[in-house]
């Protein structure tokens, strides 16, 4: 069994994930990895008419999350959508995060 990386077992700060889902290109972002899979940081800037200096920002929002995990070549980096981050992230907002917003739960 796999075991979570340290930063994947630190709490997740509320802002953090506030930060990270008010932006719709960040949205966008990870539905794309999610869809497409893995693709280079310079890819991704040209898929959305970035600089990669601005996708580079928007990606270590994501990675510092946990959502993405970014994997350095000689080449290129290339970012991975991660499973792992999008379901801790979603148990820590099922789990009471939202509620710690001051959210109420639907349903």
């Amino acid at each position: 069994m796999r075991t979570l990386s340290p930063a994947l077992r630190a709490p997740l700060r509320p802002a953090l994930a506030y930060e990270v889902f008010s932006n719709v290109l960040r949205r966008r972002l990870l539905d794309h990895l999610r869809i497409t899979g893995a693709s280079s940081m310079r890819a991704l800037a040209e898929d959305f008419d970035l600089s990669e200096l601005r996708m580079r920002n928007h990606i270590s929002l994501l990675e510092e999350a946990g959502l993405v995990r970014l994997r350095k070549g000689s080449e290129a980096t290339i970012v991975h959508f991660s499973p792992v981050g999008w379901a801790r992230l979603k148990t820590r907002w099922e789990a009471g995060m939202g509620n710690s917003l001051g959210l109420r739960s639907v349903g």
